[in-house]
């Protein structure tokens, strides 16, 4: 609607936009090193993840003794969303990733989540 496009149009033009931009990749800049943090202190060893640029995902690769799928599932039973890599690839390419999101209002909830996903990791080693 023109109300809106109006609307629009004044917030980019006052500056408010340029400002809100530079605190929103501050808070995603400072997300991003919180959660790289807790999954090196939380995740089991040979765990290797990114370091993006630009974005709010970490991708991470844990070791190939892990089952992603069953962490997905243990994960989601306990209320924690993460993405299994696998979805991402018909040929299974990325099958022991997962994609974490730390595009979100910080709070200690997401540190005991992260946490609480490396815990879980303990349960979902592979059989044999």
């Amino acid at each position: 609607s023109l109300m809106n496009q109006w609307a629009l149009y004044e917030y980019m033009q006052n500056g408010d936009y340029d400002r809100n931009l530079r605190v929103l990749r501050q808070r995603l800049a400072l997300n991003k090193e919180r959660m790289r943090a807790l999954v090196q202190m939380h995740f089991p060893a040979g765990t290797r993840m990114t370091n993006p640029q630009g974005g709010c995902v970490l991708w991470i690769q844990l070791p190939s003794h892990y089952d992603v799928i069953a962490l997905f599932h243990a994960a989601l039973d306990n209320g924690i969303s993460i993405t299994p890599g696998a979805i991402f690839s018909a040929t299974d390419k990325y099958r022991q990733c997962i994609r974490l999101s730390f595009g979100v209002v910080w709070s200690e909830q997401i540190e005991k989540a992260v946490a609480q996903l490396g815990a879980l990791c303990l349960q979902v080693l592979r059989k044999g």
